[in-house]
């Protein structure tokens, strides 16, 4: 509120006319957000477009950053589902067992899995969760694969196969010819880069191709 009351003043006062547009716009955009702040709502719900985000980008209003709901689960709601209200409310919520996670991760593997089975419980919550972060950020994951080490590479959507390969190296972005690709989901069916080949799913895409979550790349350069 402070700062609308110090635009209202400025505005008040004889100023350049394009430094008065400027304060005029961010004036009507802040007594927007704050309308919403006022009836209950987030500011995220003000529907700002690039411009205006950034304009207000220095005040780090927390309900205008992306969120993500995780309910911790005790033991007795394992496998039930979350309320319906909570649902409605955040689609996007995801919901584990953590302290009993902990305390399996402590478990020598032949006893984790022994316990986890009993539990009814087919893996951990850690991948869905990292994954939801990255994807509500905006970003994609596609991996690099050696014979001594596999890397996974995080990137903004919409990145082409040749930004891909700049973020691993930029003279593989220089020299880029072709990607090598071929999704995870086909690579763990196939059980290997052999068997994608002869199945037909490892494939080979140009520079303006546009890498997808999970895409396994080989970048071929001169």
């Amino acid at each position: 509120m402070a700062r609308i009351d110090k635009l209202g003043e400025q505005l008040r006062k004889p100023r350049p006319l394009k430094q008065k547009e400027a304060d005029q716009a961010e004036l009507s955009l802040l007594k927007r957000i704050a309308d919403l702040l006022e009836q209950g709502q987030e500011a995220s719900q003000a529907g700002l477009k690039d411009d205006e985000e950034k304009l207000i980008r220095s005040f780090q209003l927390l309900t205008l950053k992306k969120q993500q709901v995780f309910v911790n689960l005790g033991e007795a709601l394992i496998g039930t589902p979350l309320p319906t209200d909570l649902v409605k409310l955040v689609p996007r919520a995801l919901s584990a067992p953590a302290k009993l996670e902990l305390e399996l991760e402590e478990l020598a593997a032949e006893d984790r899995i022994a316990f986890m089975r009993d539990l009814g419980l087919s893996g951990f919550a850690r991948g869905d969760v990292l994954r939801q972060i990255f994807t509500g950020m905006g970003y994609r994951v596609f991996f690099t694969v050696g014979e001594d080490e596999c890397r996974a590479w995080p990137i903004p959507e919409g990145t082409t196969a040749v930004d891909g390969a700049g973020e691993i190296h930029s003279d593989l972005a220089r020299g880029f010819v072709r990607a090598e690709v071929v999704s995870f989901d086909d690579f763990k069916i196939c059980g290997s880069m052999k068997e994608a080949k002869n199945n037909g799913v490892y494939r080979l895409e140009g520079k303006n191709y546009i890498v997808n979550d999970g895409d396994i790349m080989h970048i071929l350069h001169s």
